[in-house]
C-alpha cells in the first residue's frame, strides 16, 4: 500500500475541516471536483440545484476559508490534497447525480450542430461515470466521427478499441 503523500496530521486537519461544513458546502465542493477545472458557479447551481444568495454565502464562504479559488473562469479547489480529501467523501449515489448532473448540464449548453470534441468527450465521460453506458457511447460515436471526419481514423481505431476492451458485457 502506498504511503499517503502528505503528513497524517494535515489530512486528518483537512478532513475534520471538510467534516464541519455544512453539507450545502461540501456538496458545492464536491460539485466542482465532479466537474472540472473551471467550474463556473452557474454551472455549481446546475449540479447542485442551489441557487441566490444561498449559493452567493456558499461560494463567499469557501473562497475566505481557503477551500476554493476563484477566478474569473471559474472555481477549483485550492490544492490537490483537498481535492483527493473532497474526492473521499463523495458517497456513490453523489458521484452518479452530479456526473448525471453535469452531464445533462454540458447537453443543455453545447452547439447542437457539432459540440467541440473534447465537451463530447467529456460529455461521454460523465455518463459513463454516472453508470449511463448507452448515453456515454452515443458521445463517444460523436468524438469517433469527428476524428475520422478530420483525418485521424487511426486515432478512432484506437478509441474504439479502447471502448470494446471495457464493455462487460454483449449488449454493451
Amino acid at each position: 500500500q502506498d504511503s499517503p503523500s502528505a503528513p497524517l496530521t494535515l489530512i486528518a486537519l483537512l478532513d475534520e475541516r471538510l467534516q464541519s461544513l455544512p453539507p450545502s458546502a461540501r456538496h458545492v465542493l464536491q460539485a466542482c471536483l465532479i466537474y472540472g477545472s473551471e467550474c463556473p458557479p452557474d454551472v455549481v447551481s446546475a449540479l447542485t440545484g442551489l441557487e441566490g444568495y444561498e449559493l452567493l454565502a456558499i461560494l463567499d464562504n469557501l473562497v475566505l476559508h481557503g477551500f476554493v479559488t476563484d477566478s474569473d473562469s471559474g472555481i477549483t479547489c485550492r490544492s490537490s490534497l483537498l481535492a483527493e480529501r473532497v474526492a473521499a467523501t463523495i458517497t456513490a449515489t453523489v458521484r452518479t447525480l452530479l456526473n448525471s448532473r453535469a452531464a445533462e448540464h454540458l447537453e443543455r449548453v453545447i452547439n447542437r450542430d457539432l459540440p467541440s470534441q473534447a465537451t463530447a468527450w467529456r460529455i461521454a465521460d460523465h455518463w459513463q461515470a454516472a453508470g449511463h453506458s448507452a448515453r456515454s457511447l452515443h458521445w463517444r460515436r460523436v468524438c469517433w466521427q469527428q476524428l475520422i471526419s478530420i483525418g485521424q481514423p487511426l486515432a478512432a481505431a484506437d478509441s474504439i478499441r479502447a471502448c470494446l476492451l471495457r464493455c462487460s458485457s454483449l449488449h454493451e
